[in-house]
């Protein structure tokens, strides 16, 4: 049985002690603004204004944004309620209502009346969105994406009294992901984010059987070329395979000609290489200064565009720019045999954020049957991608970027963004538990299966 630890704390006091960038996936919900009084001092959801109700939640999203890895989804489930006030305008806050779900609470605080501000903009009768205002604070100044609006659909809500509009079914589930900004050292990324596990591994093993060197290639008439590379060598195939199978990356190639045992090889190189450096560089130790220079020499590598006119062809690099490349090369030799142990070159920036992270996300684990029965072609591979034997073997996920399905998806259809989850009765002192059911959806496509 895997280790479970329960947190019971303050939000904001139990987040803080988690390190930053560990979870893989948050599903919550914050209380809601004026819904209920749980009797506890300092509690959210009681705040005499809604301005003072956000910052108090944007301190608790600001805390999951730095726990979340870059790779994470956060599942944000919040409701809203009616304001209402039967002598408009400015008002006590205690003297005032808020209607959830049909149902009439009570505001239990005896503070100042309401800012200006917040009188104007809360009328009578009139949807908070209390949700969609935090949403937006949180994209805005937070740098969250928001991916989905999820509709969860209660088909046994609460029914309603009202007479003057519709019951209110369903409440909304923010599917949110982390942004990221553009790296100034990597220019690729490998496509599928990896394991931290996979990662130290994989570093272990260039570290101890590896090599990360710069290839120059002689040209006649031109200038050399210079090419990042990564290699591991060993004479066990499987440790060899193994690298690939990480990565995706690079290819394999059989030698050890003259020797008792063959020698098996896996090669990366040029961008790629910088791809397999990006994520490894943080768990590396004894190959950490030839992974900075890799990254140097690729930086020198830019697009020059062409010459126009009779002079066809790539513009060609300054003379200080291929001097450079060669410093880097003769600089990456030296390390190698260890006639020196700094490169003398700054860490790498390899943030990743600009625009949306990569992050983890299985669409297959929770696509639902068709209405209309397979092909037997679709049937045949439904199979083959159950089975490891169509493509690369591995479930389409949001951090792939390949073209879509030309037609009908033989593992199932998308379940859409309309859920109908049943809420689930609880007998322990909870007013508002997750049915199973939502949740075991939101863990199956958003939390690796590693976890």
């Amino acid at each position: 049985m895997p280790q479970v630890t329960i947190i019971n704390a303050d939000a904001l006091e139990g987040l803080r002690q988690l390190p930053s960038e560990t979870v893989d996936c948050i599903v919550t919900s914050p209380p809601y603004w004026g819904l209920r009084d749980y009797g506890v001092q300092n509690q959210i959801g009681l705040e005499p204004t809604l301005d003072e109700y956000l910052e108090r939640l944007l301190a608790v999203t600001a805390e999951l944004r730095r726990v979340l890895k870059p790779a994470g989804v956060m599942f944000w489930n919040h409701g809203d309620c009616y304001y209402n006030d039967s002598r408009g305008g400015l008002r006590p806050p205690g003297s005032g209502s808020i209607v959830v779900n049909g149902e009439r609470y009570e505001r239990k605080t005896t503070t100042p009346l309401l800012p200006q501000s917040d009188a104007v903009s809360l009328q009578q009768k009139c949807l908070v969105l209390q949700n969609f205002r935090l949403i937006l604070k949180m994209m805005n100044e937070q740098g969250w994406i928001l991916r989905n609006i999820i509709i969860w659909h209660k088909p046994n809500h609460m029914p309603s009294s009202v007479l003057d509009r519709f019951a209110n079914a369903y409440e909304p589930i923010f599917m949110l992901v982390k942004s990221k900004e553009v790296s100034s050292d990597i220019r690729e990324f490998i496509e599928r984010p990896m394991p931290n596990e996979w990662r130290a591994w994989l570093a272990a093993i260039v570290d101890a059987e590896g090599t990360i060197g710069i290839r120059r290639s002689k040209r006649k008439d031109k200038h050399d070329v210079f090419a990042p590379y990564i290699t591991v060598n060993n004479t066990d195939r499987a440790l060899v395979e193994q690298c690939l199978q990480l990565t995706g990356l690079g290819t394999i190639k059989s030698g050890g000609r003259g020797t008792n045992f063959p020698i098996y090889r896996w090669e990366v190189t040029h961008r790629k290489a910088i791809a397999v450096i990006a994520e490894i560089y943080p768990y590396l130790i004894a190959k950490k200064e030839q992974a900075k220079v890799a990254i140097a020499l690729q930086k020198t590598n830019k697009h020059r565009g062409n010459n126009k006119g009779t002079a066809r062809g790539p513009k060609p690099i300054s003379e200080a720019e291929y001097q450079e490349k060669i410093r880097l090369w003769e600089l990456m030799k030296k390390l190698n045999q260890r006639e020196v142990t700094h490169s003398g070159l700054p860490e790498p920036n390899l943030n990743r954020r600009s625009g949306c992270e990569r992050y983890w996300f299985d669409l297959d684990a929770v696509r639902e049957p068709h209405a209309y029965p397979l092909t037997p072609k679709q049937m045949e591979k439904k199979f083959a991608l159950r089975n490891g034997k169509y493509g690369n073997g591995q479930r389409r996920t949001a951090i792939h970027t390949g073209a879509e399905w030309s037609g009908s998806n033989p593992l199932g259809k998308n379940p859409g963004d309309v859920w109908t989850i049943p809420t689930q009765p609880f007998p322990e002192a909870h007013f508002a538990t997750f049915p199973e059911a939502l949740v075991e959806r939101i863990i199956k496509a958003a939390c690796p299966p590693y976890i």
